[in-house]
């Protein structure tokens, strides 16, 4: 295969050196703009997430049947993603990986956008003596990359890794709303080793294939998913919190103005 040239455009996005890549001749100068946007949404939604599932007293708050911190949000959550209960040491490793996956997506890193065959994807490089089915371009010379942050050096078939790719998202998708959801999954992919155990489905709001609760612990869709689902649902009580001030002001208005 023919391989591509690329041309980059370093954007800053809150401190961070992000390499915006696109192929030569085939870029849009909207790109740059809409990958800091996109960065900035995923990071943020990563926050949240972490916020929740660390929040001071969470064992406290399991034990009383509450949930991510002062009962704000129902088991339920967690377990439609996750498949199992949020016991402190469940919980404990959901907030690592969203960790880890926050901590590259807040790093300097390099991102590729071209018309592709998926919203998004990062390629695994072997070293030269595993997989003898892998392409010559998979396989890479040198010792492995040792990052601390991943659960481990392996893929999901168990075979050993030299590293990671650069992510790439799709041109299109980039600008759909769902693209720091992508993001996410594929930050997922590269930073924190997660695997492509099944697809979850928001139509019909379940996983397209089967999937126990050790899958959906290594599975980069179920961290999406619930980081996006996590985030929507503090803006939403956020809002009706600030609604419902905003009633009470107009209320004691009405009263004593």
């Amino acid at each position: 295969m023919v391989g591509r040239t690329y041309t980059t455009k370093t954007v800053m996005v809150d401190g961070s050196r992000i390499d915006v890549r696109q192929v030569a001749f085939k870029g849009d100068d909207r790109v740059p703009i809409r990958v800091a946007e996109v960065i900035r949404q995923a990071r943020r939604w990563l926050l949240v997430a972490l916020e929740k599932t660390n929040a001071s007293g969470f064992t406290r708050d399991i034990q009383a049947g509450k949930f991510l911190g002062a009962g704000k949000f129902d088991p339920a959550v967690f377990r439609h993603f996750f498949l199992q209960d949020p016991t402190p040491g469940i919980l404990a490793s959901v907030w690592r990986n969203l960790a880890i996956i926050n901590a590259g997506l807040s790093t300097s890193f390099g991102i590729k956008i071209r018309t592709m065959g998926a919203r998004g994807s990062v390629n695994p490089y072997y070293p030269m003596f595993v997989r003898g089915t892998a392409t010559l371009g998979q396989r890479k010379f040198g010792s492995c990359s040792i990052n601390a942050g991943w659960l481990d050096d392996k893929d999901k078939w168990g075979d050993q890794l030299h590293s990671k790719g650069e992510i790439h998202i799709d041109m299109d998708w980039l600008f759909d709303d769902n693209a720091p959801r992508t993001l996410i999954h594929e930050g997922g992919h590269k930073f924190a080793n997660l695997w492509d155990v099944a697809y979850y489905d928001p139509t019909t709001q379940a996983y397209k294939k089967v999937i126990d609760a050790g899958g959906a612990m290594r599975n980069a869709d179920t961290y999406a998913y619930f980081a996006k689902t996590i985030a929507l649902v503090a803006d939403q009580r956020a809002a009706k919190r600030a609604a419902a001030a905003s009633d009470e002001t107009l209320n004691l208005s009405s009263l004593f103005g």
